[in-house]
């Protein structure tokens, strides 16, 4: 298994916008600096709801996905 020092390294050496990996709770807890470059907030969506940054339809739409990973799908890809 990979450690978090490695795997921050792998995910800050990309160009492209890692959005976020989020917990069970829904709350942010990593974007690399593409993405917080790209969407531009003013203040960081880390420790926050992902909710935040999203309208309804896409909150429903991560929340059936988090359901079926919930019912034992093993990974699911969001883009």
């Amino acid at each position: 298994m990979i450690d978090q020092k490695t795997l921050f390294a792998i995910l800050h050496s990309l160009k492209e916008e890692v959005i976020c990996f989020v917990d069970t709770e829904h709350i942010v807890r990593y974007m690399n600096q593409p993405a917080v470059q790209f969407y531009d907030f003013e203040e960081s969506l880390i420790g926050s709801s992902n909710f935040r940054c999203h309208n309804e339809e896409s909150k429903e739409m991560m929340l059936a996905l988090f359901a079926r990973l919930q019912a034992g799908e093993d990974e699911i890809l969001f883009t």
